[in-house]
């Protein structure tokens, strides 16, 4: 028996007999990346500030610039104020919810050196970046839709219409 001490058996490098590896679970990109954006969201919701920046500010902006936006005469235009005001709304939310929370996250992660521990882990680099977006972009997808509905009903917003063709339709394809 080479490799062992007498009356041992000898054994790979994952701990089972010589030949017969131990079989792990095995995992997916997707399990992965699902583990990695749970305990992104448990982080996220342990940072206060962060949840107020990227759920309260937004969310709260409709609200303060609905008598501005009426003062600004964008009849005159060809607009109206849902036309100034939801689009606003939703670029806002997109800034502070999105960009600026996953701004926050990536350099707080950096500085921690966890994506390089990360990286030598069984995680791709992609599946760490957007493991680590993927609650932040969730939050920021509920947050347009909360917006494009609380804006229609509570601020007489008219609702966004639904596009006449494919042709007006934004492709990444074409």
């Amino acid at each position: 028996m080479s490799g062992g001490t007498a009356g041992s058996p000898v054994r790979d490098a994952v701990g089972g007999p010589a030949g017969n590896p131990v079989r792990g679970a095995v995992t997916t990109p997707v399990s992965r990346m699902a583990a990695l954006a749970r305990a992104e969201l448990t982080l996220l919701g342990r940072s206060r500030a962060t949840l107020v920046a990227a759920v309260l500010v937004p969310l709260g902006l409709p609200f303060s610039l609905r008598p501005m936006v009426d003062d600004m005469n964008v009849e005159d235009s060809g607009l109206d104020v849902g036309l100034v005001l939801l689009p606003a709304a939703i670029g806002f939310s997109l800034l502070f919810g999105v960009y600026s929370a996953l701004t926050g996250i990536y350099t707080a992660r950096r500085e921690e050196l966890v994506l390089k521990r990360l990286r030598t882990g069984e995680l791709r680099d992609t599946e760490v970046i957007a493991g680590s977006a993927l609650p932040v972009f969730t939050m920021g997808l509920v947050q347009c839709l909360v917006l494009a509905v609380g804006c229609t009903a509570f601020l007489d917003v008219p609702a966004p219409r639904r596009p006449t063709s494919p042709s007006s339709v934004c492709c990444w394809a074409c």
